[in-house]
């Protein structure tokens, strides 16, 4: 293993407590973290609870540096204001920190550079001649604070900053765009049915032999979560080739390099395995068989 590898392994209750002391005695300076995830919201019947989730392990060497932060869909973002507030939020504890935000037509046009320490703007809205108004980070109070980022790293979360009137004030805000990923995972797109098996079929692939395809959301995020966009994930139960499949669709959404090596001794590696790869390669997405998405 790599000295800053992970292992992920998906597990269900009849064997979770075992899986879990096996892992604590053959990694025992690895941190581990058992999380339940949600795959079938009605439930397996048992002898005396209906089953709806497995667990998934996620075991860390000593110098993984952690897991990523999940990446939120836009319409669950929430806002704050860029400017600092409260304590250690005045200009004078990050000089890199105070300078002018261009706006002009309700959106950001530019950047400022930092103000020298005998500058002090007279306001937090200046209005400019060219029509443009430089936003600082100054409160209501007349206070100077301090942007939430400095001025040589600013640029980078432009995407996810936006200009809004308060009353007459131009502010910057900048939207939480991530969160820890939790130990219950249970969006429906984990739902092993429509986001694994129904997948495959729409592929034009037959499943049978017993195979159950896991989510294909299930296995990016586990990929993403434990891992950067340039790692190589091997999975020695390849299955149905999700972890393929995952992968691929990694890569294509953040233009990533992860490479994947699968080993499967099941016939179904002709049948299923590879012309699912085939398939994924040449398009994003299939529906009934046929390409609705193929790749320029």
């Amino acid at each position: 293993l790599d000295k800053k590898s992970a292992i992920c392994v998906a597990i269900d209750e009849n064997e979770q407590e075992s899986l879990g002391m096996l892992l604590s005695n053959s990694f025992p300076q690895f941190r581990k973290h058992c999380i339940a995830l949600v795959h079938n919201k009605k439930g397996i019947q048992g002898q005396d609870f209906s089953y709806c989730h497995e667990y998934a392990y996620f075991v860390l060497s000593p110098e993984h540096e952690g897991i990523n932060e999940k990446i939120l869909p836009e319409s669950d973002w929430d806002w704050a204001n860029l400017r600092k507030w409260g304590s250690e939020s005045t200009r004078d504890t990050a000089a890199n920190c105070f300078y002018p935000i261009f706006v002009k037509d309700n959106a950001i046009v530019g950047f400022g550079e930092v103000c020298a320490k005998d500058e002090h703007p007279v306001s937090n809205n200046i209005q400019l001649d060219t029509g443009v108004i430089a936003v600082y980070p100054i409160d209501s109070s007349g206070i100077e604070r301090k942007w939430r980022y400095e001025r040589k790293t600013v640029e980078k979360i432009l995407h996810i900053l936006r200009v809004v009137n308060i009353k007459g004030e131009i502010q910057i805000h900048k939207a939480k765009n991530n969160q820890k990923f939790k130990t219950l995972w249970s969006d429906n797109k984990y739902i092993a049915g429509d986001y694994g098996t129904k997948i495959v079929t729409e592929m034009g692939v037959n499943t049978d032999n017993n195979l159950f395809p896991k989510s294909i959301y299930a296995v990016k995020d586990a990929i993403y979560a434990v891992s950067d966009s340039k790692a190589l994930i091997l999975d020695y139960y390849g299955g149905s080739g999700t972890t393929a499949h995952a992968t691929i669709a990694l890569n294509r959404e953040d233009h990533g390099t992860r490479k994947y090596i699968l080993v499967e001794q099941g016939e179904y590696f002709d049948t299923v395995i590879k012309p699912r790869i085939q398939k994924v390669i040449y398009s994003a997405d299939w529906k009934e068989g046929k390409p609705t998405n193929p790749e320029s």
